[in-house]
């Protein structure tokens, strides 16, 4: 009513101009829990090759799990899943979480841990801002997959946790990813092993083959070095004979040429030969021979 209007305001809480009390708290942790070196992702741990067996810390009534356990069951079906249930809204949610997670990793028989809820508002949400989950998840020594609901806004779980991703289908993904991965390599390498196996397999029937060509039974041998012992024989005789041919030419062409030297030969042309006896000494000369002396020639016949 204008002219006598009246207003009252009863103020229960007085905020920050801008920033609610809230977030005025989340971003001053924040800040803490970043030069503490939460975030840091020197420390991020790296997910194993492949994982055959998941922690899941969610509600087990929840939307999310029943996600986890589609993908999972679905790409997957050979790995465990090992479902620790927690609150994840409302008062007493995060200490829930964060012991949700210190007994995953005393249990110690999980390859990776996932700590999951489905969409809801931010306040629905706050619980995985609290610093008891940030430090719960920096000091786990398990991989923690982060999924926490559908919001724009990162949660300082997904900033210490080693993967964060926006859903919990996502975080199942990724483990049945992995493990499809695994067996896609493995199937290669099978590959591999076998066309390797297969081309040394042929190359030792090749060389086996030209093994057996090449190489020759002991009689064939022997018939070798019998053949060949025949044609150095054979190779030996006949130049023997040719040896013995020319020693025979020469020897007859100088029974020739001696003959044609020999005195006799010079007799039968007419000639004789003297000599002074009783020593058979030759006579070359009549005015050496005495009167009287005894001597004896020779005629060609």
């Amino acid at each position: 009513y204008g002219p006598r209007g009246q207003y009252q305001l009863i103020v229960e809480r007085i905020e920050p101009k801008g920033i609610g009390s809230r977030q005025l708290a989340f971003e001053q942790l924040k800040e803490k829990l970043f030069k503490e070196g939460l975030f840091d992702p020197l420390h991020k741990k790296e997910l194993p090759l492949m994982p055959f067996s998941v922690g899941v810390v969610t509600s087990g009534a929840g939307a999310a799990i029943r996600d986890i356990l589609g993908i999972i069951k679905k790409g997957a079906s050979g790995i465990d899943v090992v479902i620790r249930p927690v609150r994840v809204q409302g008062e007493g949610a995060a200490l829930e979480i964060a012991k949700g997670i210190e007994e995953l990793n005393e249990f110690n028989r999980t390859d990776v841990i996932i700590v999951s809820r489905g969409g809801g508002s931010t306040e629905d949400l706050w619980a995985f801002n609290e610093e008891i989950v940030s430090r719960a998840v920096y000091n786990s020594r398990i991989p923690v997959i982060s999924a926490v609901g559908h919001q724009i806004n990162t949660s300082l779980c997904d900033l210490t946790a080693d993967i964060f991703v926006e859903t919990p289908t996502a975080a199942a993904k990724i483990i049945v990813d992995k493990r499809n991965y695994l067996l896609a390599e493995l199937a290669g390498f099978r590959h591999e092993l076998t066309f390797s196996l297969f081309n040394l397999i042929n190359s030792l029937k090749n060389e086996t083959t030209r093994l057996r060509h090449s190489l020759k039974s002991p009689a064939d041998r022997l018939d070798e070095k019998e053949q060949f012992l025949d044609e150095v024989t054979a190779a030996l005789n006949n130049h023997i004979r040719q040896r013995i041919n020319i020693t025979r030419e020469r020897l007859s062409s100088s029974i020739e040429r001696l003959g044609a030297l020999s005195p006799l030969a010079v007799l039968s042309r007419g000639y004789s030969l003297s000599m002074r006896q009783p020593d058979d000494s030759i006579i070359k000369d009549a005015s050496k021979i005495n009167p009287g002396e005894r001597i004896k020639t020779i005629l060609s016949k």
